[in-house]
């Protein structure tokens, strides 16, 4: 765990010296934290030690949705990537817990800014395809929570101009078990859907606005260009990044409807 100062400094030289290690396996998760890396090492844990805590923590937020496959390996592969960057988990310690607070954007080794953690499933919808997940929807009075969720995303690039234009089609679908609120029950699905849609467009708008302002490559979008652009050039791709056109789509779809409360 690196905490955020020494992040913003370049911890190149610390994952370097893990990356040869023998003894540390390149699976292993590491993170950012807010405060003190101390204070999280140290920290005693009621329920199991510190190792096996943490290890649960990023394990149950993986399999949730709200947090991408991390580890030291993929670290470093985009680390030496020229065509896409680093991210890493960012923990919060807040009234004795700690929590994922947010994903920590990378440039080359240095920490330079973050996503949220009402971003996360979004930014993981963008990064990979996940067969599970859980998604809360609010509508007014209206709540649900979508369930079993599998996400799956499509780049789309246009090379004809010299400044290429990516769309990013993500279709969602997903189980409503529990659900709260007015709306008759042949209408609920479909406005839930909407609703899910809306949530989503918005936070996909902020992440990308997000990562082309801090000019990084989280998404590895470079790498998607690059394979369908024979005549790609890395130098004109970091010129244009922050300014190249970037769309998402994505379409919800309730496959079930369970339990209305």
């Amino acid at each position: 765990m690196y905490n955020e100062e020494l992040a913003e400094h370049g911890i190149f030289e610390y994952l370097d010296y893990l990356n040869r290690e023998p003894s540390v396996g390149s699976r292993v998760i590491i993170a950012v934290v807010e405060g003190k890396a101390k204070d999280y090492l140290t920290k005693k844990f009621a329920t199991s030690d510190t190792g096996l805590y943490y290890s649960s923590l990023f394990e149950k937020n993986i399999a949730k949705g709200t947090l991408p496959k991390t580890n030291l390996h993929l670290m470093m592969y985009k680390y030496f990537s020229k065509r896409a960057d680093p991210f890493l988990p960012l923990l919060k310690m807040k009234e004795k817990k700690v929590k994922i607070n947010g994903i920590a954007l990378f440039k080359d080794d240095k920490y330079v800014g973050k996503i949220p953690y009402k971003q996360n499933f979004a930014f993981k919808s963008l990064v990979e395809n996940f067969n599970s997940g859980v998604f809360p929807i609010h509508y007014g009075r209206n709540s649900a929570v979508l369930e079993n969720v599998k996400a799956k995303r499509h780049y789309k690039v246009d090379t004809t101009s010299s400044v290429p234009k990516v769309n990013i089609d993500i279709s969602i679908n997903g189980i409503v078990r529990e659900y709260k609120g007015t709306i008759n029950n042949q209408k609920v699905v479909q406005v839930l859907e909407k609703e899910m849609e809306k949530q989503l467009t918005k936070d996909y708008k902020k992440i990308l606005s997000t990562i082309q302002e801090l000019n990084v490559d989280p998404l590895g979008i470079g790498d998607i260009i690059r394979s369908n652009d024979r005549s790609f050039n890395i130098s004109k791709y970091k010129d244009y990044y922050r300014e190249m056109p970037i769309k998402t789509n994505v379409k919800v779809t309730i496959t079930e409807f369970g339990v209305t409360k």
